[in-house]
């Protein structure tokens, strides 16, 4: 089961879908929450779906970042290895 929440955009005649989550991994009351915020993003304007996109993005760059970052402290730290014994 799906819990998902519909809007309508003025003047296109298509009605965006934004899912929350799955039952069971995502409570109802959670659901109803991520709702009640999208209800809010709209009352101010903003798209929930456009700024879902735009969370998602940051954290796979965040992501990045921290996998580069270790990556090339490993580097360092194994920079005096050699193939000769």
């Amino acid at each position: 089961m799906n819990y998902t929440f519909g809007q309508n955009t003025p003047g296109k005649p298509q009605q965006k879908t934004l899912s929350f989550g799955t039952y069971p991994v995502m409570t109802l009351v959670a659901a109803r929450a991520k709702r009640d915020e999208a209800k809010g993003m709209l009352a101010e304007g903003r798209d929930p779906a456009v700024e879902k996109v735009v969370a998602a993005k940051a954290k796979t760059v965040e992501v990045e970042n921290t996998f580069r970052v270790v990556a090339d402290r490993w580097v360092e730290l194994n920079s005096g290895w050699s193939l000769e014994s």
